[in-house]
């Protein structure tokens, strides 16, 4: 079994590191208090073709496969969760786009959305439709020439930004079959968004709510055929849980790091922290969870690159790297102690941040009945 990345992977990468270490880090602590990533940046970040690594290169994408994309998602989220999350978020619209669109709909939505600037969004979540998505009650009603839209979507991410939404509406009663998927401007007449309020981790994530009064869509921006919208479904939520995994990868290796630096520096009963068994228990559990993460994400991204079923695989990944990253965070901060306990501190930012990815994508508990409907499955 071969654990070396490719040299395309090695590649994408090391680009990562590379845009890490010269545009992330000088400027994420200013977003942090400022809550915002600013458009400029983001427009930055498309040109180096981070925001559409798996989009094919007649699209303007990269052409990376999964494997590539949670190696650079990994490496980015290190040095800014929300930065990873943004990625992750426009990633996934733009392989749901790629997998579900026509040739003139990819045409015409890829390229501004790799690297043009724009930011995509995917809006599935309602008030009564979370976890189980056939409960979805926006309405897409045909008229002539296209459709009309009504309802509200919550924690539409990237939502803010300009760009398109892939928004999920019910056309018929069927609990699945009634399901499809337009393609939105966010600025569209009859559509309106406003932030939500701030989030307690990834403050400068960009959540909104999005409200549809007689929304027209053309028929022309419909994705796929009316009652496709369950397939969509799955990849889009597929592809978003390893995206979440990725980030949780990140964001462990960050606060394993951070703790390591202070327990070598920190001064206790005569020498540093590290010299004490509790420490080094600590951290050898972090070590552990951090490999362990990043070896079930990355297993999980192979499968979908090789054309395997992965489902099981992603949602293991996504619910132990969540877990994970809860408790690393966590026993950084311990290993902080006092000095951790405070709004502006590392570890205690990286505490906030892991702890939306327990709830993103679907619960910890979704992700069991997910796992469990995998293994009956398989051993029944």
């Amino acid at each position: 079994m071969d654990f070396e990345p490719s040299e395309r992977q090695t590649y994408i990468q090391e680009r990562a590191k590379a845009f890490v270490r010269e545009c992330v880090l000088p400027e994420a602590e200013a977003w942090e208090k400022d809550c915002e990533i600013p458009d400029r940046f983001l427009e930055r970040m498309a040109r180096q073709g981070f925001l559409g690594l798996v989009v094919p290169p007649e699209y303007g994408g990269g052409g990376i496969g999964p494997v590539g994309l949670v190696l650079a998602l990994a490496e980015i989220s290190d040095a800014s969760p929300t930065l990873g999350f943004v990625m992750s978020i426009n990633n996934q619209f733009c392989d749901a786009v790629h997998r579900f669109a026509t040739e003139d709909q990819r045409q015409r939505v890829l390229p501004d959305h790799v690297a043009g600037g724009q930011i995509g969004s995917i809006a599935l979540t309602e008030a009564e439709a979370g976890s189980n998505a056939t409960a979805v009650q926006t309405s897409a009603k045909r008229t002539e020439g296209g459709y009309l839209l009504n309802g509200e979507k919550l924690y539409v991410s990237n939502g803010g930004y300009k760009g398109r939404v892939v928004v999920c509406a019910r056309t018929s009663a069927d609990r699945r079959k009634g399901l499809t998927f337009f393609l939105v401007d966010k600025e569209a007449e009859g559509s309106r968004r406003k932030l939500m309020e701030q989030t307690i981790g990834l403050r400068p994530a960009n959540m909104t709510v999005h409200t549809f009064e007689d929304c027209f869509v053309p028929e022309q921006d419909r994705l796929g055929e009316e009652g496709s919208g369950f397939d969509f479904i799955q990849l889009a939520i597929g592809n978003g849980r390893l995206g979440i995994a990725a980030q949780c990868v990140g964001i462990s290796r960050a606060a394993l790091r951070l703790a390591l630096k202070h327990a070598k520096s920190r001064k206790q009963f005569g020498g540093p922290l590290t010299e004490l068994q509790a420490i080094q228990f600590y951290l050898a559990d972090m070590a552990t969870s951090v490999d362990a993460a990043e070896l079930m994400t990355l297993r999980a991204a192979w499968l979908k690159e090789n054309g395997k079923p992965y489902d099981t695989e992603a949602a293991m990944a996504k619910l132990y790297a969540s877990e994970a990253a809860g408790k690393v965070t966590d026993t950084a901060l311990q290993i902080f102690g006092g000095k951790g306990y405070f709004d502006a501190a590392p570890a205690a930012r990286l505490y906030a941040d892991a702890r939306g990815a327990r709830l993103f994508e679907g619960t910890s508990e979704i992700m069991k009945v997910l796992i469990a409907r995998g293994v009956l499955g398989e051993f029944k």
